[in-house]
């Protein structure tokens, strides 16, 4: 459960029963402050506009009590000559009569709500009803100390009061009790600004769409938008689904979104998504996800969910808090047992009192909570969603990365990386040819050979006949000449010559992507697509997977951090041991998801933690198995992937970027509770030794809150690196629309 007002997650002790969930007091009277006056009675603890007059009028009778002990003081300070002579006997009773009636109004619009609070059973969190035996006893916690020592300030100076005689502590009850509620509910605005530093993402879209229907184009609202509407985005608007361009192009802002700096160009066919900005363009969307269902949705709600669970380094903070206030409440009654055996009760009071104030452990409490939630926040800026608190403090102890090869390092399309073609036919041309061939095809080898067209400037021209062969390839006609482009298998079924297989003298290689690498064998020979007519081999390209541009930053990077990098793949041997040759790194080939669990058992350290990394989807079992599991992908299909980590791309820099920010959140926590622990313990000392009054302890002990939640609103901050700024180039999508009646599931060898 997560407080009502902040968002942040509820200690244990205050569950139990129905909402509404409050963290602390503070939360409590700012949520009430802020409670619209339409709630139903039912509801409705009291009106937004009564609570900040009780605000309101507790500061001024604080101040009027001020006033009205100015006679105790003076009589303190100056003796005997300030002691009232004739008919100013009475003053000091006057005064003292005033200062009890307006403390005891002061008590009862702040006091008592506070006193509630630490009778409040746990088994009814709103504050309706007090059932058993067990809810009449107080929690020990951070409100105790202070209800403690106020009503003990009060109680003893009413005494006083009545008896004619003794010092007067209505002026610090009553300031601590007002420095303590504002304090409180400064606090509870800082921890809400900071758990919705992000804001509501949702609330960054438009509240209206233009959609066409019927031939007209009408502006609806948002939520009447359904999927298969074709929406219009002009020039500076914010895209309010996530859909697919059906025409126009346009330069898009994801940084929102994904973290991207450089805006990505779309055209139509490319998968846009709610929330980025269109800079320069016009577009008509088809609509595929609207309102809940979009990626931004997904953001928020994942982000709600891993707000409102509790670190497990907050949980040692509440046990630490749990002792100590038991502790605090020994040393300040022992504090006050020795001031009135020495004959001075009066300082014991002050004693006790600044010792129970000073040692609020309020920034315990906020220790954990809100670094963990700026470093989630911060995460989710560079397309990051992290599931928990938890999943982020164990990220912070990350010692060993597994990849899977496959569409995780390197691209999920083959590239050309080798072309050889017969002596008097050029390069250029076979490239020519072979694109021809594939224009009307949508399959991965298609789209490699269409890329390295693109590359090498030039235009396929259609086929003037195509025709699929299912296992084989493609074979039309092309500048009248009859082609086929397929597999080896098909050259020996046709029986033609193979020697362009061989590498004999009469090659020309040119290596398109690599020109410093030579292919294995295996991984050539088995990726190899042959160009022939109908009594020659013609040609022969070679392809391989290519590297993700950023994969040897990424990796580079992870070694600097000091974790160690493996692969863990089911491709075979020799594609697997190219792409670790390439990355300097250890790796497994062939093994099936069982194998891959059993290799991550195996390099887990005591203490340490390890990651998979992986596409998601196919990766599931070895991702569910690892202490944190990394799915990378397009943010489309987030919904789909699994792991405790998701990013919303497939930018492998963003692995090193959760690495620093996990183990700078967890720098931020040791300070926040350092700072806590230290500054209870000074404070405690002073106190002791007199030197801290109770007006002063209560302010220090708001000044050291806030002060926790400032530390706190730095966690996650990380300056950039190698492989946070390289951006990976965008591969062009095919250059030609697919022609009617081509098939995508072409087998090739």
């Amino acid at each position: 459960m997560s407080c009502e007002h902040c968002g942040l997650p509820v200690a244990a002790a205050r569950r139990g029963g129905p909402a509404p969930w409050f963290c602390c007091f503070g939360c409590r009277f700012a949520h009430q402050l802020a409670a619209p006056s339409a709630v139903p009675d039912a509801q409705q603890v009291s009106p937004a506009s009564t609570l900040l007059l009780r605000l309101g009028l507790g500061i001024f009778l604080a101040l009027n009590i001020m006033v009205a002990s100015w006679l105790s003081y003076s009589q303190e300070i100056f003796g005997d000559s300030a002691r009232a002579q004739g008919v100013d006997v009475v003053l000091p009773a006057v005064f003292s009569t005033l200062a009890l009636f307006l403390c005891t109004l002061l008590l009862v619009m702040l006091g008592v709500p506070l006193l509630a609070d630490v009778f409040r059973s746990p088994a009814s969190p709103g504050g309706r009803g007090i059932r058993t035996l067990w809810t009449l006893l107080p929690r020990l916690n951070a409100q105790t100390l202070i209800v403690i020592g106020v009503f003990a300030a009060y109680l003893l100076s009413a005494i006083h009061t009545l008896r004619g005689s003794g010092s007067l502590y209505y002026d610090t009850a009553a300031m601590v009790l007002v420095i303590v509620t504002f304090g409180s509910y400064l606090e509870a605005g800082a921890k809400r600004q900071a758990a919705t530093a992000a804001g509501t993402l949702l609330a960054s879209l438009p509240q209206q769409a233009r959609v066409r229907r019927h031939g007209s184009v009408d502006e609806v609202a948002i939520s009447a938008v359904r999927p298969g509407d074709q929406v219009q985005v002009r020039p500076g608007e914010i895209l309010p689904v996530d859909g697919e361009v059906v025409s126009g192009s346009s330069s898009l802002d994801e940084a929102s979104l994904t973290g991207e700096s450089t805006p990505r160009s779309v055209k139509p066919g490319d998968t846009v998504l709610a929330g980025t900005l269109s800079l320069d363009g016009q577009l008509w969307l088809c609509a595929k996800k609207v309102g809940d269902s979009t990626v931004l949705a997904l953001m928020e709600r994942s982000l709600t969910a891993a707000r409102s669970q509790r670190p497990p380094s907050q949980r040692l903070a509440d046990r630490l808090a749990a002792a100590f206030v038991p502790a605090v409440v020994v040393v300040a009654a022992l504090a006050f047992g020795w001031h009135v055996w020495r004959g001075d009760p009066a300082v014991g009071l002050l004693t006790g009192l600044s010792v129970l104030l000073i040692s609020c452990p309020c920034a315990l409490g906020l220790a954990a909570p809100l670094a963990c939630w700026h470093g989630l926040r911060r995460a989710a800026e560079h397309g990051i969603l992290i599931d928990s608190a938890a999943t982020l403090e164990r990220a912070a102890a990350l010692d060993h990365v597994d990849f899977d090869k496959t569409g995780t390092l390197t691209r999920p399309e083959p590239m050309l990386e080798t072309t050889a073609t017969i002596a008097g036919l050029s390069q250029h041309q076979a490239i020519a040819w072979a694109a021809s061939l594939e224009s009307a095809s949508s399959h991965p080898i298609a789209r490699a050979l269409l890329e390295a067209a693109t590359k090498r400037g030039i235009s396929p021209q259609p086929p003037e006949v195509s025709t699929v062969v299912p296992g084989f390839g493609v074979e039309g006609l092309v500048e009248g000449r009859q082609l086929r482009l397929g597999s080896k298998r098909w050259a020996e079924t046709l029986g033609l010559d193979e020697t362009v297989l061989s590498g004999d003298s009469v090659l020309s290689r040119d290596s398109v992507l690599s020109r410093d690498s030579a292919p294995d064998s295996e991984a050539s020979l088995d990726n190899a697509i042959l160009l022939m007519d109908e009594d020659h081999v013609l040609a022969r390209f070679e392809l391989r997977e290519a590297l993700r541009p950023e994969a040897a930053s990424a990796v580079a990077e992870l070694g600097q951090l000091g974790v160690g990098v493996g692969i863990l793949s089911g491709d075979r041997k020799g594609p697997t041991q190219h792409i670790a040759a390439k990355l300097g790194v250890p790796a497994e080939a062939g093994l099936l998801p069982s194998d891959k669990v059993r290799q991550l058992t195996t390099r887990r350290q005591p203490g340490g933690c390890c990651a998979m990394v992986g596409d998601g989807i196919n990766d599931a079992p070895v991702l569910a198995a690892a202490d944190i599991g990394i799915a990378v992908g397009t943010a489309s299909d987030l919904a789909a992937r699994s792991g405790n980590v998701r990013l919303l791309n497939n930018r492998l820099g963003r692995i090193p970027i959760l690495l620093r920010i996990a183990r700078d959140v967890r720098r931020q926590i040791r300070a926040n509770l350092l700072w806590a622990f230290a500054f209870n313990t000074i404070g405690i000392g002073l106190a002791l030794v007199g030197w801290l009054t109770p007006v002063l302890a209560a302010a220090a002990m708001v000044l050291s809150s806030l002060m926790v939640v400032r530390i706190s609103s730095r966690a996650g901050r990380i300056a950039p690196s190698a492989a946070t700024q390289q951006t990976e180039p965008r591969s062009p999508s095919t250059p030609l629309h697919l022609a009617a009646g081509a098939t995508s599931a072409r087998l090739v060898g």
